[in-house]
């Protein structure tokens, strides 16, 4: 994997790449790099969380339903 390294200012490949999870629960790759040997870390594309469907009727998701109030007339006064 990619990443930038901060000493040699390039993109790099990751040396003893390290799958992690930051506290933010966003994914992240942590290693060293392989020409200079500083740390290196990258941040992954954010993944969709699902959720687990409940069983209580009254939290489950109710469609939303929006009736818009009736505009009233224009009047338009011409000289």
């Amino acid at each position: 994997m990619l990443a930038y390294c901060l000493k040699c200012k390039t993109k790099r490949e990751i040396k003893d790449p390290n799958n992690i999870t930051m506290k933010n629960k966003r994914s992240a790759v942590q290693g060293v790099c392989r020409v200079c040997g500083t740390k290196m870390f990258k941040i992954l594309k954010k993944q969709l969380i699902e959720t687990e469907p409940t069983t209580n009727p009254q939290l489950a998701r109710q469609p939303l339903i929006v009736e818009l109030a009736p505009q009233p007339p224009t009047l338009r006064l011409e000289p």
